[in-house]
């Protein structure tokens, strides 16, 4: 009599990271990590969400299946939001009284932002 069984593995090696660092990993809804997450996770669906960061938009959840033999890594980026006061003037043209976005946030990385203004 033969007996044959294979192995499966149950757990598999994960790594979630976010842009910027500073940012809040959750899985099913427990927070995780900042900046990223490694670790291993049981095979299965899990629902992968994050934090809110002042300045920018929040990426939408994403869903992660996990599999055996098959690491994953998941990479999400934060986009800066923009807020711009502008008015019409009564020739129509349009005029921006206000612009704030991400490259006050962080002026050390101007290269972030293509919306600065030039004095």
């Amino acid at each position: 009599m033969d007996i044959s069984f294979e192995l499966i593995k149950e757990f598999e090696q994960i790594n979630i990271m976010v842009e910027p660092v500073t940012a809040q990993i959750f899985i099913d809804g427990e927070p995780m990590a900042k900046g990223q997450f490694k670790g291993e996770l049981k095979t299965g669906e899990y629902e992968i969400s994050f934090g809110s960061l002042p300045g920018y938009s929040t990426p939408r959840p994403r869903s992660l299946r996990v599999i055996p033999n098959a690491p994953a890594e998941l990479v999400v980026g934060y986009f800066p939001q923009i807020q711009a006061v502008a008015a019409v003037s009564e020739n129509g043209v349009l005029k921006v009284q206000r612009l704030r976005c991400c490259a006050r946030l962080y002026p050390r990385q101007p290269w972030v932002c293509k919306h600065r203004r030039r004095s």
